[in-house]
C-alpha cells in the first residue's frame, strides 16, 4: 500500500470491491507507521515508498469502497510493546 499513490490505492480498492464476490477476503499488507521502528528501519530506507499509510486510514477506505468486515492484523509486535 505504501508504494501507490493516494488516488491509484483508491481506484484499486474501488475496483477489487467490485470484482470480488460479496464476502471474499480482501488481504493487504503494509509497515505499521504507528510503530517508528518499523517506519525508521524500513519504510524511510525504501526510495519507492509513496506514504505511509495508517492501519485505520485504510480501514477507513475499504469502508468507503464498499468492504463491509475490515479487521486489522498485526503480524508482529512494536519493538516498544505498542502497535
Amino acid at each position: 500500500m505504501e508504494h501507490l499513490s493516494a488516488s491509484y490505492l483508491m481506484r484499486l480498492l474501488d475496483a477489487s470491491h467490485r470484482a470480488l464476490r460479496p464476502g471474499a477476503p480482501i488481504v493487504l499488507e503494509t509497515i505499521n507507521p504507528k510503530c517508528w521502528y518499523a517506519f525508521f528501519s524500513s519504510y524511510i530506507r525504501d526510495l519507492t515508498h509513496v506514504h505511509a499509510v495508517h492501519p485505520e486510514t485504510l480501514q477507513y477506505l475499504l469502508r468507503a469502497s464498499g468492504f463491509e468486515r475490515v479487521e486489522i492484523q498485526y503480524r508482529s509486535r512494536c519493538r516498544s510493546g505498542r502497535n
